[in-house]
């Protein structure tokens, strides 16, 4: 395992990314972890470094990919977002444009967030876009691509999204019937998912190129 790594995450206020950034300042094996956000936020680490960014435009921030490790945790929903085209700005443009730039900058390993479902003839916009994304970044031959695809994530978000927390309690209470073939569509701790992202980003068991798609109910199966 290698020690003294360096890691961008991009992401680091959403309900994942929270949780990521929270495990590798804790992580004895990154020594710099980078943050690119649009407000500082209040977090006091000799380990931190923020930059204030402008997501339409990351090849101003190229700099700030010179690491071994980029944590890819950007996405939104439509709701949020108020159109398809600034969810799609945000779940593809944002994520391929920095898969793109990693690959400039030679970074080790690109770990990002899909979602189950994800796939370009699907006939929901969301996976669509997913799908998309997950096509592009494929074709950009990073060095070690890692693509999770949760089920639905659980956690205190910094917003209420109603139908969200619905699902979430639907799922609470029905969870003894996420057996057998169902269990991809179990939800799945977002604090688990940031854990399985590090974990793997420090597994190095790869040959560049390489590629891995966790599935849902890989990600809480994975081995410690």
């Amino acid at each position: 395992m290698m020690n003294n790594k360096t890691a961008l995450l991009l992401g680091a206020t959403g309900l994942t990314g929270k949780h990521c950034l929270d495990m590798l300042l804790n992580n004895p094996n990154y020594t710099r972890i980078i943050i690119l956000v649009r407000h500082k936020l209040d977090i006091d680490s000799n380990k931190l470094e923020q930059h204030i960014a402008d997501f339409s435009d990351l090849s101003k921030h190229s700099e700030q990919f010179k690491v071994n490790d980029v944590f890819c945790c950007l996405g939104t929903t439509i709701k949020k977002a108020k159109s398809k085209q600034n969810f799609k700005n945000v779940d593809f443009h944002f994520v391929v444009a920095a898969g793109k730039i990693s690959k400039q900058q030679n970074v080790d390993q690109f770990i990002v967030i899909s979602a189950i479902g994800a796939a370009t003839n699907s006939l929901s916009f969301y996976s669509q876009t997913k799908g998309a994304m997950e096509t592009t970044l494929k074709d950009i031959n990073l060095n070690n691509l890692v693509i999770f695809r949760p089920s639905l994530l659980l956690g205190k978000r910094n917003e209420t999204r109603l139908l969200e927390s619905f699902g979430s309690y639907l799922f609470k209470l029905m969870a003894f019937l996420f057996i057998g073939s169902l269990k991809r569509f179990s939800p799945i701790q977002a604090s688990t998912l940031a854990e399985q992202m590090i974990l793997s980003a420090n597994e190095n068991n790869y040959q560049a190129p390489s590629y891995l798609e966790v599935k849902s109910y890989a990600i809480t199966n994975k081995k410690q």
